[in-house]
């Protein structure tokens, strides 16, 4: 049985199998295009049959987005598309539209972020890609990096959210600044893991971050 949101019944030129199962479970979507004598039979009985866009699918989670509290485990998420990591990878790469300039900003704003964690969450707030994370750092808050299989996807993008910073000495303290008052800014690892990250960074990166380490209040 399809779960859908409307009568109408789309279909996907060039679906993978995770693409049109995660998709299926919302629209009723045939894959691939039919051929035009059965589109045409569509349009006989005064049914409609077109293509599902990037676009739609965008505006779908949007809407869904809104009656959801975030973050959610992606075992638990309502939205049944990205329930399975498969799937919501496959979403993510459908909505991107970055086959060709690389550019995925387009994900902006979207329930696509997963975190280390296994969370997922509206992209917005400043999250870390590194795949190897320095999580001593943020008192092994896992939420604060993204997914490593999601980095994989957007390895190289020209254009990302602006939320999704790379794994820059700047980047990174400019997230540590943002929850630093979350932490017990009274603990000597605490404090031994933040020094380290800045004194084995090279001098580029330390010039690059200055007005961050400045602004750092760490005692």
């Amino acid at each position: 049985l399809w779960s859908k949101p409307s009568d109408e019944i789309y279909y996907i030129p060039k679906a993978t199998k995770n693409l049109f199962a995660a998709i299926k479970e919302h629209f009723s979507i045939i894959s691939p295009k039919p051929p035009s004598n059965v589109i045409n039979g569509f349009s006989d009985i005064e049914a409609e049959l077109e293509i599902i866009s990037p676009k739609q699918v965008r505006d779908f989670l949007t809407e869904e987005a809104d009656n959801i509290k975030f973050p959610v485990d992606i075992n638990n998420i309502p939205i049944t598309m990205l329930s399975k990591l498969e799937w919501l990878k496959s979403i993510l790469i459908y909505c991107a539209e970055a086959d060709e300039d690389q550019d995925f900003s387009y994900l902006n704003s979207l329930p696509l972020e997963l975190t280390i964690d296994n969370k997922i969450n509206i992209i917005s707030d400043n999250r870390l890609l590194d795949n190897s994370p320095r999580l001593s750092v943020f008192e092994q808050d896992k939420s604060l990096f993204i997914h490593p299989e999601i980095i994989e996807i957007v390895n190289n993008a020209e254009e990302l959210p602006p939320s999704w910073l790379g794994p820059s000495l700047n980047n990174y303290l400019t997230v540590l600044n943002e929850h630093i008052e979350s932490y017990d800014r009274t603990k000597k690892e605490w404090l031994r893991n933040v020094i380290s990250l800045i004194v084995k960074a090279n001098e580029v990166e330390i010039l690059d971050a200055l007005g961050q380490i400045h602004e750092l209040e760490i005692v």
